[in-house]
């Protein structure tokens, strides 16, 4: 520790960090000299004979040095004969102005002050003074007052306003942005909450074309969204599973709808298509999005530059890539962005090249595997901010070893990249969290539902035509059995089937799950279907539970799910799971098939959600569009003054047209 002095002695020079040896000298006070000496052996001067001088102290050492001392009260002059000054303030602030951060303002030394570009450009120079006047110098320390101006020391552009900073380096702004004394315009406050990771309060963000409620969470992330539409950047939404990517996505798409001619592309891979298209449906409520898929797809340039919303699929982008080309977009959107995580693939080649004025990327799993991953979104959405691959590899692997590029490389990304998880915004969230993932067949699996369907028509129709429902109970049971069995996997009624649309979302869920260490309870109501999810999960080597009516050591398998971090998965029969299970190790609930009995299904969620838990739950129902699946949850809706009398699949609760509508 340093102990009090009020000693002053001028020294000669210091910037070659030399002192000169005084004691040496007949008539001097010896005593209060060792006295000196002592102050300046506390700091990293050692005794070291350097031509004239008899102390040293390392280059990198001397500002914190020379910093300690000033503190002591020495008076510390310079070769040229000029005085050290130390920083005693600033007063800085911070200008929005044609998408540009001007950062304004001086640092005051005692009585002088001094423009900040003088002292961005003197850390810029790695130097360790900046020229005050004439007689004095200032020392660049650690000080306070200079926290945040190094990171901006080479990112800055010198102009006669201030420090310019190209809006890709707004990142660096972070400890400035930090600060109570630095005055910001409110324009800034998304950049300063997305820097900060803190809450703010401003005025809500007005969507009159957006038909939802936001959680306070995602209203925050709407309103980064539209800073960067503001300031014509781009952006990386990684939200986790369940939080609401795409709702957050439609707000900000009703904003920019207002505001521009220009169309909006949004990307998703295929099996997304209709959900998206429902998701449009509710919440933008425009009619006229032009969804570019299929055999019969216009490959007319104007039906896309003439739609203000435009939804493909990423297969289609890539084989279409010409005509996508040609078109300049507003805004576009991938979602499952992960699809263009290999630089050097077509599809990732394609996206670079499109034209758009701010770029979204919507995944919950931006590095799946590669640093790499990460730097081919950040190449599609503002291809100068990470530099060339190698380049960022490079600062990858310096982060590694070395905290400062670690730190750099995170305050360059954080203005671009809003992630939150389900524990972060808690207190947001409701208690249990329940969506509908809507699902289209492909081509395979809908040509043998639609061959099933018809056989249906072409004879069990007729009989309950002629004979009446309750005759063919049984064989009415046994149709709607097979149609739904189609919609999860048409292999486990027909045999081995290659295509699967519900099947391979839900794995796709499952691996970002698995990737992130959540656990996740599947219901279905057929063990069938238990059975082969069961095979596709132990070929990706996850641990799971398993339980169905058959299952002999039930206690074994919940014990396994509940305690154990490697289970993350528990495959449960929607009967033999429903009753006496507490489940609460489970932050997720998928559930495969819907059934006429919502309070079951509602139960088997509750497993999940029971006393004891801290967090959300999220349940998530798959529904395969233009399939028995969606006629039942409109007849469910529209007998919903009738649930509690549909306890079970009971068909004198259900009329004729009911089961007519399953089967037509």
């Amino acid at each position: 520790g340093a102990k009090k002095s009020r000693s002053r002695v001028d020294l000669p020079t210091l910037e070659p960090a030399e002192v000169s040896d005084f004691l040496s000298f007949e008539g001097r006070d010896v005593k209060a000299e060792r006295s000196w000496e002592q102050d300046l052996l506390e700091t990293d001067f050692v005794r070291k004979d350097m031509g004239n001088s008899q102390y040293y102290c390392p280059m990198d050492k001397i500002a914190s040095s020379l910093s300690f001392l000033l503190e002591l009260g020495w008076k510390v002059i310079d070769h040229k004969g000029r005085r050290l000054e130390k920083v005693t303030g600033r007063n800085l602030s911070i200008e929005s102005k044609q998408m540009s951060l001007t950062l304004k303002g001086t640092l005051r030394y005692g009585e002088h002050s001094v423009d900040v570009n003088q002292v961005l450009g003197a850390f810029n120079r790695r130097e360790q003074f900046v020229e005050i006047s004439r007689d004095s110098v200032g020392l660049l320390d650690h000080s306070s007052a200079y926290e945040g101006l190094e990171d901006l020391s080479e990112a800055h552009e010198t102009t006669s306003e201030g420090g310019r900073l190209h809006k890709r380096q707004w990142g660096l702004l972070g400890s400035l942005l930090s600060s109570s004394d630095i005055k910001c315009p409110s324009s800034v406050e998304p950049l300063k909450y997305r820097i900060q990771e803190a809450v703010y309060d401003t005025s809500p963000l007005e969507l009159p074309g957006f038909f939802g409620e936001l959680y306070p969470y995602q209203k925050m992330g709407v309103e980064w969204l539209y800073f960067l539409w503001q300031n014509r950047m781009s952006g990386l939404l990684a939200d986790e599973m369940g939080l609401g990517k795409t709702v957050q996505a439609l707000a900000v798409v009703s904003k920019i709808l207002k505001q521009t001619s220009k169309p909006i592309l949004i990307v998703a891979p295929t099996s997304l298509l209709f959900n998206w298209s429902k998701e449009i449906e509710s919440y933008v409520k425009i009619q006229d999005v032009y969804i570019h898929s299929g055999p019969n797809r216009s490959c007319d340039l104007n039906t896309l530059i003439c739609s203000p919303l435009v939804l493909t699929s990423y297969a289609l982008l890539r084989i279409d890539a010409d005509l996508f080309r040609e078109v300049h977009f507003s805004c576009i959107i991938l979602d499952e962005a992960q699809g263009i995580k290999n630089p050097q693939s077509q599809l990732a080649q394609v996206a670079y090249s499109l034209q758009s004025e701010m770029r979204v990327c919507l995944t919950g799993t931006p590095v799946e595997n590669r640093p790499e991953d990460l730097w081919s979104l950040f190449h599609f959405m503002e291809p100068d901010l990470l530099g060339g691959k190698d380049t960022f590899l490079t600062s990858v692997a310096s982060a590694s070893v070395d905290s400062r590029y670690q730190q750099r490389l995170q305050k360059t990304l954080r203005p671009f990249m809003l992630r939150r998880q389900k524990e972060e915004v808690a207190k947001d969230l409701p208690e249990k969290i329940e969506q509908i993932i809507w699902l289209e067949m492909g081509q395979s699996q809908r040509a043998i539902y639609e061959k099933w369907l018809k056989q249906t028509k072409a004879g069990l129709l007729k009989k309950v035509e002629l004979e009446g429902a309750k005759v063919r109970r049984v064989e009415i049971f046994e149709a709607i059995l097979r149609l739904r069995q189609l919609c999860i996997h048409p292999g486990i009624v027909e045999g081995d089937s290659l295509e699967s649309c519900k099947m391979e979302r839900v794995l796709e869920d499952l691996e970002e799950l698995v990737s992130e260490g959540r656990k996740v309870l599947v219901y279905s109501q057929f063990v069938q279907v238990l059975t082969y999810l069961k095979k596709l999960i132990q070929s990706r080597g996850w641990r799971f539970s398993y339980l169905d009516g058959a299952t002999k050591h039930r206690d074994r398998e919940v014990k396994a799910f509940q305690e154990e971090e490697s289970t993350q998965i528990f495959l449960i029969s929607l009967k033999a799971g429903g009753v006496g299970l507490n489940l609460t190790a489970a932050d997720y609930v998928f559930i495969l098939d819907p059934w006429w009995n919502e309070a079951v299904e509602n139960q088997a969620i509750d497993r999940a959600h029971r006393f004891g838990r801290s967090s959300a739950v999220i349940a998530r129902r798959y529904i395969v569009s233009q399939s028995i699946e969606e006629k039942m949850l409109t007849i469910k809706k529209r007998k919903e003054t009738l649930a509690k009398g549909l306890l079970d699949f009971d068909f004198d609760n259900v009329t004729l047209s009911d089961m007519l509508d399953l089967i037509k």
